[in-house]
């Protein structure tokens, strides 16, 4: 017999879910202050020993504080130590964030640029981005967002690099994900969004559907990209009037010009479809990673961050 759900019963669940990862947000930020993440640390270490030669960098802000520490966590249990997480500040971050960040996790890199306060972008590693400095400053002074497509674009690819969001976590798949990735003879690989659409609409009136959108919330770029003439040429377009989108887009022309590949959907997970139930559709030992988009951030908080990185102890 079909049980019938109660009106407005996913909206009520949901709001609950809310309430309840509030909680258990807050209990993990008190905790980030305490011995209780040197005992996490000490956990970790024993469960993931690995060294990887791989990069991360990541975009964040002081409110994604308490994400971003849970993705380095997550990314220490399930993959190992990176050579290096080079995390670039919108410039929000409290000192005793930075000096936390900086002291617990030494293959952390910190980087504060005040673009707001230089009349030219001289400390360009890209050379290519050059012709385009004013648009970028300008992008970068007027978005957050532009910030990040900057110091994406112009950051020094060496080793496989991945290239995320704060809200990404990571699963027991991911170590043996990264193997395979690097394995194949592709430049890169992006994370596809779950339909098109949500892209800067200059670029949806002049463009065709396409197959796969990329997501900006997570790349991996094995060597320097090969091109990216035409996301900045699409920026200069723009004249100026950006959107919510536009580094989303930025992103999906650089991506596809160079031909990356999309992840699978199976274990690289961009999906709301359990955003209104208390269960979870993915589970941490089927997956490699998740990231946790608006509608379903509450997921990240709805579980003990025990649950996700499948510890043994209870903080």
């Amino acid at each position: 017999m079909l049980i019938k759900k109660v009106k407005y019963q996913g909206g009520i669940t949901k709001r609950i879910a809310i309430l309840i990862g509030d909680v258990n947000k807050t209990r993990f930020q008190k905790i980030l202050t305490t011995s209780t993440l040197d005992e996490i640390l000490i956990e970790l270490k024993k469960t993931s020993t690995q060294k990887l030669e791989i990069e991360l960098v990541s975009f964040s802000s002081s409110r994604d504080f308490c994400e971003q520490i849970f993705s380095i966590l997550s990314f220490l249990r399930y993959a190992g130590e990176p050579v290096k997480w080079t995390i670039y500040s919108d410039g929000t971050h409290s000192n005793d964030q930075l000096e936390l960040l900086q002291l617990k996790f030494k293959f952390v890199e910190l980087v504060l640029e005040d673009v707001n306060n230089t009349k030219e972008l001289s400390y360009l590693n890209d050379k290519r981005l050059t012709e385009f400095a004013n648009e970028l400053l300008h992008y970068a002074r007027t978005k957050p967002l532009g910030r990040k497509v900057l110091n994406y674009l112009n950051h020094p690819i060496t080793i496989p690099t991945i290239f995320l969001d704060s809200d990404i976590v990571f699963y027991s798949g991911i170590r043996k994900g990264i193997a395979l990735l690097l394995d194949e003879d592709v430049d890169g690989w992006f994370l596809p969004d779950t339909n098109w659409g949500c892209l800067d609409s200059q670029y949806l009136a002049d463009t065709k559907e396409q197959l796969y959108q990329v997501n900006g919330g997570f790349y991996l770029a094995k060597k320097p990209l090969a091109t990216i003439d035409e996301a900045l040429f699409f920026l200069r377009s723009l004249n100026q009037s950006y959107e919510y989108f536009t580094d989303q887009t930025m992103m999906h022309i650089y991506c596809k010009a160079c031909k990356f590949y999309p992840l699978d959907s199976r274990k690289f997970i961009i999906n709301t479809e359990d955003q209104f139930d208390f269960s979870y559709k993915f589970k941490p030992e089927e997956i490699a990673m998740r990231h946790y988009t608006g509608p379903v951030r509450h997921k990240m908080w709805q579980k003990s961050f025990t649950w996700h990185l499948s510890l043994k102890n209870e903080y």
